[in-house]
Formats: structure tokens, C-alpha cells, sequence
């Protein structure tokens, strides 16, 4: 299902969706079914790096979805404040694969 949502919706609006998948769904996936990646948490705590993407993804599934609701409000002015409050975060935030801000061209 994924792929063909990334392989039809716009680039800057799947990026993060490509990412979060990359990073994190086999390890919520561990988490879900009592997998080993839980015990190792507990036992080895979270690596920084981990942790920072994990913030990270996370900006950017809510940027995904502030992007969705704008769009669906139909409202250019809210879409052109969320792209913008996404460049002034940069540094908390995923980039799109291709190094662009979401929703950008």
C-alpha cells in the first residue's frame, strides 16, 4: 500500500512517509508484536543518534499532516506558513530525499 501511495502523491508530501518507513516502522513493528527490539531498549537505553531521529520523523509525520489539513481547507495562505515554520526548523526536521523541503519544487 505505501509504495503505490509514494509511488502517486507528490514528493514533498510522501517524504516523510518514505523516511519514517526506512527508520522506524520495523522497529514499531517489534515493538507491537513483543519483538527483541523493546528488551534492547530497556536493557541498552536509547542511542542519541536513535533518539534524534526519532524526534525528527516525528516533526516531520506532524508537518505531513498540518500540509494535509491546509490543502484540505484549501487555504494557500496556511500551506505557505507551514512550508515556511518548516524551513525555520530545519534542524528538527526531516529533509525530503532529494535535499528540498516538502512541498516545495
Amino acid at each position: 500500500m505505501l509504495s503505490k501511495v509514494l509511488g502517486a502523491a507528490p514528493a514533498g508530501l510522501t517524504a516523510h512517509l518514505a523516511e519514517f518507513n526506512e527508520y522506524s516502522r520495523h522497529a514499531l513493528n517489534s515493538y507491537v508484536h513483543s519483538g527483541i527490539h523493546p528488551l534492547r531498549r530497556v536493557r541498552e537505553g536509547f542511542p542519541v543518534e536513535m533518539a534524534m531521529n526519532l524526534i525528527r520523523i516525528s516533526n516531520g509525520l506532524m508537518h505531513m499532516a498540518y500540509r494535509m489539513l491546509a490543502m484540505l481547507m484549501g487555504s494557500q495562505r496556511r500551506m505557505d506558513k507551514v512550508t515556511h515554520l518548516y524551513k525555520q526548523f530545519t534542524d528538527c526536521c526531516p529533509m525530503a530525499p532529494s535535499g528540498q523541503t516538502p512541498g516545495t519544487k
